[in-house]
């Protein structure tokens, strides 16, 4: 002490600033989320493996090599990691990428001869020249391919149906599955006509100044049908209001149906077979019963 006070040095030190004590299970819960997802990346890369490495075994198989190609392409940061892990399929896959380069630059030539023998193998009919393929006597359902991306369309007059790798048999695949739903499924004239009938009296009803025996568009007509039938397509309404013209019957509940002609191709519709004699697109139904 000098002069009655005492110095810093003798002043009795500050006490050390509280601190907390560390959380033990914050922190063990905090790693075990990390841990899970690292382990969670994990599993993700090694279930996209699986099925990356299940479509090269079934592109191999079925001999789809430009499935193949386009899957091998469009994988290239997964080749990657799995050639930098020095994974044991990479040198398997390389070499069916090899082959599938090989068979892609045989493609224009061989392609009309390849689809053509292999629609015969599995009966279905083709006709067309290359790049346009039909496969039913209307006409309807087609395949257009381009030989510089190596993939094929298929479509109907309405639009497409799917874009895919130009590989024969991928395409007779897709195009068997197309005629079957649109023209294997069970026509029921009577019923169909019905359902024709209410979603035609429905649109009527929706319209202000409208009345029976008014004309209604067809694709209105439609969209009136699948609002209790929501997968039917368009093309397959197509199918059945052709077999209905075809084969009737012509009447419901003694109303007598009739088609008007247009010469509108984007809202007309042209009819297959001996129906389509030219564009429709508008239906009214007539008394059949009333006396003149």
């Amino acid at each position: 002490m000098m002069n009655g006070t005492m110095t810093d040095d003798l002043l009795p030190a500050a006490p050390p600033p509280e601190t907390e004590a560390p959380d033990t299970l914050a922190t063990a819960a905090r790693e075990a989320g990390l841990r899970s997802a690292d382990l969670k990346h994990q599993l993700d890369e090694c279930n996209g493996d699986q099925k990356f490495l299940e479509k090269i075994v079934s592109h191999r198989d079925k001999e789809w090599w430009l499935h193949l190609k386009e899957l091998y392409e469009r994988e290239v940061e997964r080749l990657k990691r799995l050639r930098q892990s020095g994974n044991p399929s990479i040198g398997p896959i390389d070499e069916l990428y090899r082959r599938a380069n090989e068979q892609a630059s045989q493609m224009p030539t061989k392609f009309p001869s390849n689809i053509e023998w292999h629609a015969k193998d599995q009966k279905i009919a083709i006709n067309g020249n290359h790049p346009r393929y039909f496969f039913d006597k209307y006409k309807f359902l087609e395949a257009i391919i381009d030989d510089e991306k190596f993939r094929c369309t298929v479509q109907t007059r309405e639009g497409k149906l799917g874009t895919l790798p130009a590989d024969p048999n991928a395409i007779l695949e897709k195009v068997r599955y197309q005629l079957d739903r649109l023209f294997s499924r069970k026509f029921d004239g009577h019923s169909f006509l019905a359902r024709v009938r209410q979603a035609y009296l429905a649109a009527i009803k929706a319209q202000n100044n409208a009345r029976e025996g008014d004309p209604i568009p067809l694709r209105e007509i439609f969209s009136g049908i699948t609002k209790k039938a929501k997968a039917y397509k368009i093309d397959e309404f197509i199918v059945d209001l052709s077999m209905l013209v075809e084969k009737g019957p012509a009447a419901t509940a003694g109303y007598r149906f009739e088609l008007q002609q247009t010469r509108d191709t984007q809202e007309g519709i042209l009819l297959l077979g001996t129906a389509g004699t030219g564009m429709v697109n508008l239906m009214i139904f007539k008394n059949t019963t009333r006396t003149p």
